[in-house]
């Protein structure tokens, strides 16, 4: 298949990066706040100005950091997160890089994954509703009729955890639960300053101002409000965790049911499982999905089946099947900035 730009996971590569302490210190913070000042992260990490910039220049120059990048709401431009599972037949390499870069392409992506189990990619889109969403992937198989074999599709419904990192890295969970869209048009400035921030989260009000000619402080201001208003969930980073010696497994769960006290249980079991990096309710087939990064197949193992046991109960039956190269990720699909006057807000 086609290699395209080197994003979080890609099992070909062989390199590892060894980060001491104070880099790992570094990555937690950052993921946590990609925006947190050089000064503040060097009193945290016992460092001066100048030592932390070169930490954090190198783990950029590593690759090791990908990209500081701003996390969006986006249900508050009616878009609603979907996701396509494919089995291909990819005896004919030229039509299946093809389908790879069509996907990559399309403006309603988010993400491409490209697996070595059960499914051969993973497609993560945004839509408006079921409807755009079923009319979205008919028009793509049908142009790639000739090699889809099968495929599965669920809508995220409700995110229990979502981070960069497996636990030893980062801070805090990000929740997202349900959420109506949003009533309100969002302005092209503010659509430029998001674009901008996915794609460098640590761009200063300065830089920024530039490009949308504003002062400074008007940039500031409409920074402040599409944080307090949630549009922007996090500043985070991207990070290479191949590089850092992590393997990524996908986990889908069907349960016989899932009421309330479950529900708390599940969350409360993987607020403290480092290994699990995301983890949501799903509505398709499956009932939860997780994603699990772990450096072996012991730990691996031992994730996987405490999940199981934990929930002997409930879980009716479970599919793991492990990445092998992610083609791409962007945190504003191309949808959202194309379709100003289509995309709405909560109000700013």
């Amino acid at each position: 298949m086609t290699k395209s730009q080197q994003f979080r996971i890609d099992e070909s590569q062989t390199r590892r990066a060894r980060p001491d302490l104070r880099d790992e210190k570094i990555l937690s913070l950052l993921s946590a706040n990609a925006r947190m000042p050089i000064t503040a992260i060097a009193k945290k990490v016992r460092l001066s100005k100048e030592g932390t910039f070169y930490r954090m220049k190198r783990l950029l120059e590593q690759g090791v950091i990908l990209s500081y990048y701003a996390a969006f709401d986006l249900r508050d431009f009616g878009f609603y997160t979907f996701h396509v599972f494919f089995v291909i037949d990819e005896s004919d390499a030229a039509r299946t890089d093809e389908f790879i870069r069509h996907l990559i392409a399309h403006r309603s992506t988010r993400i491409v994954m490209e697996y070595s189990d059960r499914w051969d990619l993973e497609w993560v889109l945004v839509a408006r509703d079921v409807q755009d969403f079923d009319a979205i992937v008919t028009a793509v198989t049908k142009e790639f009729s000739d090699i889809v074999i099968e495929k599965q599709k669920f809508e995220i419904i409700f995110g229990y955890k979502s981070r960069s990192f497996p636990d030893s890295y980062a801070q805090g969970p990000t929740i997202l639960g349900p959420k109506s869209p949003g009533l309100h048009e969002v302005d092209k400035i503010n659509l430029h300053i998001m674009k901008e921030l996915a794609e460098d989260a640590r761009k200063t009000p300065v830089q920024m101002a530039k490009s949308v000619s504003l002062s400074p402080d008007a940039v500031r201001y409409r920074l402040r409000n599409l944080e307090k208003a949630k549009v922007i969930r996090q500043f985070s980073i991207l990070p290479n965790l191949t590089l850092l010696g992590y393997h990524w497994e996908t986990m889908c769960i069907t349960v016989k049911t899932f009421d309330l006290s479950h529900e708390m249980k599940f969350r409360e079991y993987i607020s403290d499982k480092p290994s699990v990096i995301r983890a949501v309710k799903v509505l398709g087939n499956w009932d939860l999905m997780l994603h699990i990064a772990t450096k072996d197949a012991s730990e691996l193992h031992k994730a996987v089946k405490g999940i199981h046991k934990a929930f002997v109960d409930i879980i009716v039956g479970y599919q793991t099947w492990g990445a092998y190269r992610e083609h791409y990720f962007t945190s504003l699909p191309k949808i959202i900035v194309e379709n100003k006057d289509e995309a709405k807000r909560r109000g700013l």
